[in-house]
């Protein structure tokens, strides 16, 4: 990533742990990104619809109390000042039926939480690195500690 510009990443995980990681790793990627956390799904809503400007992209989780990651991308998704706020997803579940279920709800990404701290920065790296292209061409959706490179385009997400 380049440190040229800044960046602005919101974080919604109700475990602190997670969240204290991932704010680690962040940093580590580049100290011109800015984390901001919740730890709930009404906590980040309210902070989104009240930023001006937007964050440059949302991480979610699903699991978390007042409002799960699913109704968070539905609230995003149906406000057209957030429809196009590129959303990644990130879950300890690789289920296929719970993936599936992020990207109808209108997920940009799927990442997997990881067990290590280095392929947790890798794949918020390559999360955050598709979300700032923009280029629907070059995106993957599922993104595994098995991803170091883009996948080909999925034809079905178009």
């Amino acid at each position: 990533m380049s440190n040229q510009d800044s960046f602005s990443v919101y974080l919604a995980d109700d475990d602190e742990d997670d969240r204290m990681l991932f704010a680690d790793a962040v940093r580590r990627i580049s100290q011109s990104i800015t984390v901001d956390t919740s730890n709930n799904g009404e906590q980040l809503l309210a902070k989104v619809f009240a930023a001006d400007p937007l964050p440059d992209v949302v991480f979610l989780d699903l699991n978390m109390p007042r409002k799960n990651g699913l109704e968070c991308l539905n609230a995003l998704r149906a406000d057209q000042k957030t429809q196009q706020l590129p959303v990644v997803v990130i879950s300890t579940s690789s289920a296929t039926e719970i993936v599936s279920k992020a990207r109808l709800h209108g997920a940009d990404y799927y990442i997997q939480k990881p067990d290590d701290f280095f392929m947790l920065k890798q794949l918020i790296e390559t999360g955050l690195r598709l979300s700032r292209t923009g280029d629907k061409a070059e995106r993957t959706f599922f993104l595994n500690h098995a991803v170091s490179q883009p996948a080909p385009p999925d034809a079905s997400r178009e």
